[in-house]
């Protein structure tokens, strides 16, 4: 009776975590997919992904949809089950099985995944053998090619990226960065020998293939920044769309969310970038505060074009002085501070104004203004 009842709590508590989290990240962080229809509905398969954050698992879930319940994930034993209570969540949520980081038995870690695939499930494997910070893949380790070759089993190349800023290390509580994940063609492991065995060359050589289409899946991320702001409509949803055409990933800020939801959504899908989004006055020494604090979680910023729209129409003999000052912050505070934080040698920056003229500068140069002005 005893066991049933524990069956059952798990069970439910399986579809209450999958669905808490399913919410959290759909309409708290956002998700962009590349690849879909690459993932299976069924075992028996392996899943590989790069691994930065304690999300990353969570994504993997939520991804698979109603196919999720096929999927379990191998855990650091040391990490998640010293802990009873923490060992119940991690079984119940995620189905994790433990593996021994520190001593590390080849027959058991091939046992723990054929029980899985005898059950056409699912396994997710981390190759790197822990969570990095987001700055790179590390060198995968060759547990993931070992098991792949003894199991004769498919293993579906994944690359997440925005995890480890949305919830990285030591960090209580998430903050709302999308995510975006992308998912190549499932690799098939080479036979074994004749007599059943597989050699250290067929291991290394399967290990470095999976990391080659990890990293591959995750080389177009790595592409230049523009922050744009005033992209939510207009000149500047326009010129979202041409610098995502041009391989920039972009940071976008306007006052409307809804609409740089849409003018991100669109430019994820259709030019595969990545799209950070900041809603927010630029106007305001808080909303300015909060937009260096995204444009910190973002890459190399080489392009910056300062869109935003206001402007003062009052004659100057009569002048409205608040809106002059706002105008003052969106297109000289906002845009020198975001240099000042992110310079970069040689790029150049982009100015639109309401004129709409387009005027180039070197971004060392004018931050190096900005400095000598105190600003």
């Amino acid at each position: 009776m005893m066991g049933r009842m524990e069956d059952l709590s798990r069970r439910g508590l399986f579809v209450l975590g999958q669905s808490l989290l399913g919410l959290l990240i759909r309409y708290y962080f956002g998700i962009a997919v590349e690849g879909r229809h690459r993932l299976p509905q069924q075992g028996p398969c392996m899943l590989a992904a790069n691994h930065n954050s304690h999300l990353d698992t969570a994504v993997v879930f939520f991804l698979l949809g109603r196919h999720r319940k096929a999927l379990q994930v191998l855990a650091a034993r040391d990490h998640f089950f010293g802990n009873r209570f923490i060992h119940f969540l991690v079984t119940s949520i995620f189905h994790a099985l433990p593996v021994d980081r520190d001593r590390f038995s080849p027959d058991n870690f091939i046992a723990t995944g054929r029980a899985v695939m005898q059950q056409r499930g699912m396994l997710l494997i981390y190759p790197e053998g822990g969570r990095g910070d987001g700055s790179g893949i590390r060198r995968f380790k060759p547990g993931v090619g070992y098991m792949a070759l003894h199991l004769g089993v498919p293993v579906v190349p994944i690359y997440i990226t925005g995890t480890a800023q949305a919830y990285p290390k030591k960090a209580f509580w998430p903050r709302p960065v999308n995510v975006l994940v992308r998912i190549g063609e499932a690799l098939q492991p080479e036979p074994p020998a004749e007599d059943g065995t597989v050699t250290g060359v067929q291991i290394k050589r399967f290990t470095q293939q999976l990391e080659r289409a990890v990293r591959e899946l995750g080389s177009a991320v790595h592409a230049p920044w523009a922050l744009v702001t005033g992209a939510s409509s207009g000149a500047g949803d326009a010129i979202c769309d041409e610098l995502a055409r041009r391989g920039f990933n972009l940071l976008i800020t306007a006052r409307r969310d809804d609409e740089l939801q849409r003018v991100a959504l669109r430019c994820r899908e259709r030019h595969g970038v990545e799209v950070v989004v900041q809603a927010g006055d630029i106007a305001s020494e808080a909303g300015r505060t909060q937009l260096l604090a995204r444009l910190a979680d973002c890459g190399e910023l080489r392009m910056l074009v300062n869109n935003a729209g206001i402007g003062a129409h009052t004659l100057t003999a009569q002048p409205d002085a608040a809106r002059h000052q706002a105008l003052v912050a969106v297109n000289v505070d906002a845009p020198v501070a975001a240099l000042l934080a992110a310079p970069a040698e040689g790029d150049q920056i982009a100015i639109i104004g309401e004129n709409r003229k387009l005027i180039c500068f070197p971004i060392s140069e004018v931050a190096e203004m900005a400095r000598g002005k105190g600003v």
